[in-house]
């Protein structure tokens, strides 16, 4: 009876870790404002729309008469760090 409790032990331990680590890994996902820096005259981080705190490998921005800027993350009074898209 041993021989057979102890590979389904392991079996069942095994599944039960490798569905633990795919729950963690997906909720460290985190959905945020994404910040530009702010012009003349305006706050010094102006929110523009939602990104994600995970590499999608795509860079989250937006587009003005100026070009196609990358938004940050806000932390205190700075706008730092690289945000990125929300893929589906």
């Amino acid at each position: 009876m041993k021989t057979f409790l102890i590979p389904v032990a392991l079996v069942i331990m095994g599944t039960g870790g490798a569905l633990a680590s795919n729950i963690e890994s997906s909720s460290s996902k985190v959905i945020t404002i994404g910040y530009r820096v702010g012009n003349f005259g305006e706050p010094t981080c102006v929110p523009v729309k939602n990104c994600e705190t995970v590499n999608t490998g795509v860079l989250c921005t937006y587009t003005d008469a100026t070009g196609m800027h990358n938004l940050k993350r806000m932390g205190g009074s700075q706008c730092f760090g690289e945000l990125y898209e929300i893929l589906p």
